[in-house]
């Protein structure tokens, strides 16, 4: 406890490095960086605060920001959301930048005082709990595919077991490959919902809502994390032997390991249609929601087996949500160049995949609401479900 105000970063999802803790015109301040929790790149927080009761608000001063991945010296783009033990997450009303001494960029904004502990975090956190909420409201299976490097359960949650050489069509899904990328997580929860809601006519769905449990428990953002970035790790002995040297020839994850062991597994009993995969792009991104695909021709657009999701996915996310530059591709350097999902998806496994990178604040210039995440699920699910309506010989 320092000049009336504590702060916690020891729970589930919790990150933050506090450099201060002070007092500033009659109002507590916290000053923090996100932490990199051993990993090259920073971006996620969530800390909580308590503060005596006769404060009139907590000041929260990110410093830095310019080095976080997609950060800048302005804060737009960036809107980090609150919860009091008075009213639930919303977004902080306005974040302010100023700059130190040295003239590096700080951003700043308050939360409520006198409304007992308080919590602040990059965007709306989706951990445990809402994973376990949303298994609960779907009533479907929850079952362990394999271990985390922390021996934790990796999990998969489903509809169905589907069975040998069935018909039905099926999807799959994974969310979290980098951990603190909580709006893909919000997406996935709309779009399982809705999967759910549709019943008997919804396609087998089987998704890994955490494919780095360890991550999003220990607060890490996990982009490019040590030893080795998780869409980074997807090398394979399914890939083509003219393909190993540049893909890899084996997973770099055990958790990933698994998941392409059940990928396999879930093809087998179904009719496998896509893999989708759910993400956040940079801090600061405001274009909106776009569909990232590995390969596109030399126009920018996606083969055949794309073609008909692509279009479908962009019907369903109606504005202002939808970015206007809705199909992206592009083979950029990264620490690791081997294959990602994308590629294991495409050329081992010989299906359609499509990432979706949603934002964590702002699309164009409207801020995204909670619910409005859940409702960009429920157009993609919408467009799954339009897309397996028709043959696909036609």
């Amino acid at each position: 406890m320092k000049d009336n105000v504590s702060v916690e970063t020891n729970f589930p999802g919790g990150n933050a490095c506090v450099l201060d803790v002070c007092e500033r015109d009659g109002v507590p301040e916290v000053h923090f960086m996100p932490s990199p929790r051993g990993g090259p790149e920073a971006m996620w927080f969530h800390l909580r605060l308590l503060a005596g009761s006769t404060c009139p608000a907590v000041r929260c001063r990110l410093h830095l920001p310019d080095i976080l991945l997609g950060g800048q010296s302005e804060p737009k783009g960036f809107a980090p959301v609150f919860r009091t033990e008075c009213r639930d997450w919303t977004r902080v009303a306005s974040v302010t930048p100023q700059a130190r001494a040295d003239g590096r960029p700080v951003y700043v904004w308050e939360v409520p005082g006198g409304e007992g502990r308080v919590e602040t975090a990059l965007c709306f956190p989706y951990g445990e709990a809402q994973l376990a909420t949303l298994v609960k409201d779907l009533a479907w299976r929850k079952d362990v595919i394999g271990l985390t490097s922390a021996e934790r359960g990796l999990f998969r949650v489903s509809n169905d077991f589907g069975a040998p050489a069935a018909t039905r069509p099926g999807v799959y899904c994974l969310a979290r490959q980098h951990a603190g990328e909580t709006p893909g997580s919000w997406v996935l929860d709309g779009f399982l919902r809705a999967m759910a809601q549709a019943g008997a006519a919804a396609p087998l769905v089987w998704a890994v809502p955490f494919t780095d449990p360890d991550g999003v428990i220990e607060g890490r953002y996990g982009k490019d994390a040590f030893p080795w970035d998780f869409n980074r790790s997807w090398g394979s002995k399914h890939f083509p032997t003219e393909l190993r040297a540049e893909m890899g020839s084996h997973p770099m994850r055990h958790e990933i390991k698994s998941i392409q062991h059940d990928l396999v597994a879930w093809a087998l009993r179904c009719s496998p249609r896509i893999v989708l995969d759910f993400h956040a792009p940079g801090m600061c991104e405001t274009s909106g929601i776009y569909c990232y695909l590995r390969d596109v021709d030399a126009e920018g657009r996606p083969d055949e087996s794309h073609r008909p999701w692509v279009e479908a996915f962009a019907r369903s996310l109606v504005e202002p949500w939808r970015a206007d530059s809705f199909v992206r591709s592009g083979r950029y350097l990264s620490r690791w160049n081997t294959a990602r999902l994308g590629d294991f998806v495409t050329r081992a496994m010989k299906l359609p995949a499509c990432t979706f990178e949603t934002p964590y604040a702002q699309a164009h210039e409207s801020i995204f609401a909670l619910e409005d995440y859940r409702a960009a699920g429920r157009g993609i699910a919408q467009a799954v479900l339009e897309v397996l309506a028709v043959p696909p010989s036609t």
